[in-house]
């Protein structure tokens, strides 16, 4: 079965009627020499390309990869008249740490792709020092929704002056500070997912959140941002998540400290997914390993999600949106 990688490129893993995705998984990333101890961050990514959306979900390990194409193959014979397309990749699900400048060669790529993955595929910007290349392939280094903005003419005038302060840049060098100015913002290294927001009568809220609303978990914050510009409304320290509660349909966190607490009260099919990060990242936090999934499979998992995984700036004016990061 082919394995893609957010590069572009992919390999192909043989697979058995058991291999679970685990199997593959560690079967990929030990043929490529990966980190054992940090193979366990790293998932199979489903992604299902439709005519006007994608859809995407973290694959669970003990999935098992041949009922998985079967249920694509019996997707697209429901959906004769609509196209579809199904591919895996490898993809980053818990962030092994949040400390950039802490990663070795190997990783601040991984982190880079994924980074500019997320970015390209949202309303975010990222920039090449190089116009050539960028004139040729300008489809790979601006966001699909901002494309029809601009002529790739006028893209490039407008990158021109801040892309000249790194034109001597190596690549080693660019990733890295490519990595420096997306850290700056709350949703970078975010899982994020669309979420309602519910006010209860009974309860007195410290802000008026929107009624659309993105729930994004970071190795250090929860998030709540705006569903449509993706102004962050509130961004909380793990450490004040009093508790939080989940079920199919509802993802309920208490956050504050001993003398002021807030409960909110938020509707997504999600909900399982965003309390393993939290899991996860406390676990972490607390020295302790990634805790056992007990997410659903197979046609009970929860269904893949539509928002983009990423979109780590603000919907904002031109002029602040063409940050000076390089691709």
């Amino acid at each position: 079965i082919p394995i893609y990688f957010l590069t572009g490129n992919h390999t192909y893993v043989p697979i058995e009627s058991y291999s679970t995705a685990e199997d593959v998984k560690h079967a990929l990333l030990n043929k490529l020499q990966f980190n054992k101890f940090k193979q366990d961050f790293i998932y199979l990514y489903e992604i299902c390309d439709k005519k006007d959306q994608l859809e995407e979900r973290f694959v669970e390990n003990d999935e098992k990869i041949a009922d998985l194409v079967s249920m694509w193959d019996e997707e697209v014979r429901e959906h004769q008249t609509e196209k579809m397309s199904f591919k895996l990749f490898m993809k980053i699900r818990f962030y092994f740490t949040p400390k950039i400048e802490t990663l070795d060669i190997d990783d601040s790529v991984m982190f880079f792709t994924q980074t500019v993955y997320d970015i390209i595929m949202e309303e975010s910007l990222s920039l090449d020092s190089t116009v050539t290349k960028f004139m040729e392939k300008i489809d790979e280094y601006i966001p699909r929704k901002m494309l029809a903005n601009h002529s790739p003419d006028d893209w490039v005038e407008l990158i021109k002056p801040h892309a000249k302060r790194f034109g001597d840049m190596d690549k080693i060098k660019a990733r890295s500070e490519y990595l420096n100015i997306c850290k700056q913002f709350p949703l970078f290294l975010a899982q994020q997912y669309p979420a309602r927001y519910e006010k209860r009568g009974e309860d007195e809220v410290e802000f008026n959140y929107p009624e659309k609303v993105i729930i994004a978990v970071t190795p250090e914050h929860l998030v709540i941002a705006d569903g449509d510009t993706r102004e962050v409304v509130k961004a909380v320290k793990l450490h004040n998540i009093i508790t939080w509660g989940v079920s199919n349909e509802f993802f309920v966190p208490v956050v504050g400290d001993r003398h002021e607490q807030e409960k909110l009260y938020f509707a997504t099919t999600q909900a399982k997914n965003i309390n393993l990060l939290l899991q996860t990242y406390t676990a972490l936090k607390l020295g302790e390993g990634i805790p056992p999934t007990t997410a659903k499979k197979g046609k009970d998992a929860a269904p893949r999600s539509t928002v983009r995984n990423a979109a780590i700036y603000p919907k904002t004016n031109l002029s602040v949106s063409v940050m000076p990061a390089t691709s």
